[in-house]
């Protein structure tokens, strides 16, 4: 019988092999990462090769959209 990644992940909490503090954590960095990709591909998308012209239209310095970028 199939079992529910719900029962599956308490489980695992039980027995001490998850830390949802950390799950949490990689779920939030590899988020942030996703998001720094799909800010990079919708500036090469739209012809903007400079982050600078980015950072441009965002009201920002070509730092930030470069940390942005970085994640």
């Amino acid at each position: 019988m199939a079992r529910h990644w719900r029962e599956i992940r308490a489980e695992a909490i039980a027995q001490g092999r998850l830390d949802p503090a950390r799950a949490d954590a990689a779920r939030k960095e590899m988020h942030e990462a996703v998001q720094a990709q799909q800010l990079a591909d919708i500036r090469k998308a739209h012809g903007l090769v400079r982050q600078a012209d980015v950072a441009a239209l965002m009201s920002v310095s070509q730092a930030r959209v470069s940390k942005l970028e970085g994640r």
